[in-house]
């Protein structure tokens, strides 16, 4: 009597799901992981389900949630990131422009059955992003001396202004990022003209003026209005009545018209140089010898502005007898477009690692995957066991 045992390895992954809510758009996407106890940050991570919706479809945020869960059809979560655009208070974040939507992490862990979900700001994820960034997706401004140990800042201007920073540490040596509101600095004039835009916003707003007013999509409205005030025969109507009459579509519009408008010229140039003093700020705060990122789509848009002899890189050196500090950072500009579902990935991953962790008083163990997820490796085991089994039996018929 002969008993044949094979053993067929099965398909049992973690799923985890992470989420890029802006003020428009939640893009949701669910990975699964292999080997959760994974070290480091290097994101290898199959994607089964993605999808984007348009938060004005939603009362709440659990409604596009439990939407994006029922399209995916998925196996259980075990845990999550969302980075939010807003400010994020222990898991908790209120947008302010979508009346309703409150995103709490432990109300989604109760009413989901998610074990962890972390909520993140939205730059905080983009600086989680930059750890993941591969060569190809970056163009080097300034090579510096890097430091792998040194900490790392991540500046973007876009419909605002964000700054962060990162810190290595820890048991593993892996990067942890911190919220800053370093965008509402006050902005700190250079020269004459400054010094008139500075007085012309503090008119305009009726009090403070931070750099945020000045280096951002909004900021370049401001700064476009400044000039149309000062030289009003430089004024091209067309231009001027869309820049003026379009709140939404402001920014785009002078960026637009840049090579045919020299108000609009003037106007990015004056941002551009702003943009630099103030990435230039931001290298003397944290001496950044890790990498300072410079993300946000204003400067992919606009990459001539960013060449070694632009006014953007002599504002960011321009720092007196400090200057040579910021020549030895390493300076960079982020091409890819998805730093924050990278961020939140980053995030999602760290927190799976944890609740999987040999350490953990009580792992937890995956859960097996919905039949559509069965991978290539599991269908090759299970065609190679029958074959060994069809080729077993059909030796002892012979004998």
């Amino acid at each position: 009597q002969v008993v044949i045992i094979i053993c067929f390895k099965m398909a049992a992954r973690h799923c985890i799901v992470v989420g890029d809510i802006g003020g428009t758009n939640a893009r949701f996407v669910v990975y699964e992981v292999e080997n959760a106890n994974a070290p480091g940050d290097e994101i290898q991570d199959k994607k089964i389900f993605a999808k984007s919706y348009k938060n004005e479809n939603y009362a709440l945020f659990r409604d596009v949630f439990e939407q994006f869960l029922q399209d995916a059809n998925l196996p259980k979560i075990t845990a999550g990131c969302l980075a939010v655009a807003g400010p994020v208070s222990k898991d908790r974040v209120h947008l302010t422009n979508l009346k309703g939507w409150v995103i709490c992490g432990r109300d989604l862990e109760r009413e989901f059955g998610i074990k962890k979900m972390r909520i993140v700001n939205d730059f905080v994820g983009n600086a989680y992003g930059v750890l993941t960034l591969q060569d190809s997706e970056v163009k080097v401004l300034q090579e510096g001396k890097e430091d792998r140990q040194a900490p790392i800042a991540v500046i973007g201007a876009g419909t605002g202004l964000g700054e962060v920073f990162m810190t290595s540490g820890g048991s593993e040596g892996l990067y942890e990022a911190f919220p800053s509101e370093g965008g509402h600095v006050d902005f700190a004039p250079r020269n004459k003209v400054e010094f008139e835009l500075l007085e012309f916003i503090k008119t305009k707003v009726s009090g403070r003026v931070s750099v945020e007013r000045v280096v951002s999509g909004k900021g370049l409205v401001n700064i476009y209005e400044y000039l149309r005030d000062k030289y009003p025969q430089k004024v091209i109507e067309k231009h001027d009545k869309l820049i003026m009459s379009e709140a939404v579509e402001a920014a785009a519009h002078v960026s637009a018209h840049e090579f045919g408008d020299q108000l609009c010229k003037e106007a990015v140039e004056l941002m551009f140089e702003a943009y630099g003093s103030e990435t230039g700020n931001l290298a003397l705060k944290f001496l950044p010898n890790g990498g300072l990122f410079i993300a946000g789509g204003i400067v992919t848009k606009m990459m001539h502005h960013m060449k070694p002899d632009s006014k953007f890189l002599k504002a960011m050196r321009d720092k007196g007898r400090l200057s040579s500090a910021v020549y030895d950072v390493p300076v960079k500009i982020v091409l890819a477009q998805d730093l924050g579902i990278r961020g939140a990935h980053v995030v999602a991953k760290r927190e799976l690692r944890q609740l999987t962790s040999p350490t953990n008083s009580t792992p937890l163990k995956p859960e097996p995957l919905n039949q559509q997820f069965v991978n290539a490796e599991t269908i090759g085991l299970f065609a190679v066991g029958a074959s060994a089994l069809l080729a077993v039996c059909l030796h002892f018929l012979k004998k």
